[in-house]
């Protein structure tokens, strides 16, 4: 009995703590409504908003774009970096970021959430032209020309640029170049591509020099084609493709063929120069005439070659084959073999294949 009488004393007093510990009553919400129901006719299951919370959590930029560390990663793999950044005072604003005041990319990185409480709170974060690149010129390689502006797209573009790794080689560089693993453009690079910007213009057939947009009639950009109906998963839709193109996957299939098997032919040459590493998927299949698991090795992409991160145990190449790598990563980490800007794609691949050639 005397158990029980204490066990519920807590209780009681468990129960007072809490109720003297209540915050104070927040505030109503406007036009007479309750402010927690204010709240829920944007987060309560089944409205506009939470359908699109739920397609972005299906997307890429919600698995595997949030890095939490210092330096100027966090100026677009945080949210905290890319508000920062937005500022151009200073780029040491997002060095002094502490890991614990970075949080992953979300609503608010893009959108200007719970200021006004309004229809403003959709309102984009950054949406001005884009006029300098995420890390400025730093090789002669970057053309780091204002790009052209793309209204609400400036938004995309503002994170998705080549990186400069310094030490690209000019076209008529004749220096050898130190390279190693993570050497490259790095993998955000699809703005710099619709652009027609990014990669090393090797003497060749002329390269664009506007941004892709093939038709009057249909803006080729990226929320038209990858936020098609206020889709927030960044899937391509092809719907918007059809009202011009009935054969549309025929049309993509053509210009991926093409591109993919340049691509193919460029990461071998350069493999076969050993300037190049291949990354591979294997397979353990039955092979009959054996009567044993054989494995299957596929060459599925390359990295440069040389080892370590960053600057850490380059490998020395020619400028030449330099130059054909960074070409071959850029077009590589696109990731739309052609689609996002098939003149600009082909003529990199036709001048740096030519250019080994020689």
């Amino acid at each position: 009995m005397k158990k029980i009488f204490k066990l519920l004393s807590i209780v009681i007093f468990a129960g007072a703590i809490l109720m003297s510990c209540e915050g104070p009553e927040g505030p109503p919400g406007e036009n007479g409504m309750d402010a927690s129901a204010e709240c829920m006719a944007c987060h309560d299951a089944g409205t506009a908003y939470a359908a699109k919370v739920d397609q972005f959590n299906e997307s890429a930029h919600s698995h595997g774009t949030y890095f939490s560390r210092q330096g100027d990663c966090s100026g677009c793999h945080s949210t905290e970096g890319y508000l920062a950044r937005m500022d151009f005072t200073s780029v040491d604003e997002m060095f002094d970021l502490a890991l614990t005041d970075q949080s992953a990319i979300s609503c608010k990185t893009c959108h200007n959430t719970h200021l006004a409480y309004d229809e403003t709170d959709w309102s984009l974060t950054f949406a001005d032209q884009v006029t300098e690149t995420i890390l400025g010129t730093l090789s002669p390689l970057v053309a780091s020309s204002s790009f052209e502006d793309k209204g609400s797209n400036n938004m995309c573009l503002q994170c998705h640029q080549s990186r400069d790794p310094e030490n690209v080689p000019s076209v008529t560089s004749t220096d050898e170049v130190g390279i190693s693993h993570y050497w490259g453009p790095h993998h955000g690079v699809q703005g710099s591509i619709s652009q027609s910007q990014g990669g090393v213009h090797i003497v060749g057939t002329s390269y664009p020099t506007g941004p892709f947009n093939p038709s009057t009639g249909f803006d080729h950009t990226c929320i038209n084609c990858h936020m098609n109906n206020g889709d927030h998963s960044l899937e391509v839709d092809e719907s918007a493709c059809i009202q011009c193109h009935s054969d549309i996957e025929d049309k993509l299939a053509d210009i991926q063929g093409e591109v993919e098997t340049k691509l193919d032919i460029l990461g071998k040459t350069l493999a076969g120069l050993g300037a190049l590493t291949p990354d591979t998927e294997s397979e353990w299949v039955w092979d009959d005439d054996l009567g044993v698991h054989v494995e299957i090795i596929d060459t599925v992409s390359y990295h440069a070659a040389g080892s370590g991160y960053g600057g850490y145990s380059p490998l020395d190449v020619p400028a030449d084959h330099a130059r054909a790598v960074f070409n071959y990563l850029i077009v590589a980490e696109d990731q739309s073999l052609g689609v996002h800007n098939p003149d600009y794609i082909n003529a990199l691949l036709d001048n740096t294949i030519a250019s080994l050639a020689k």
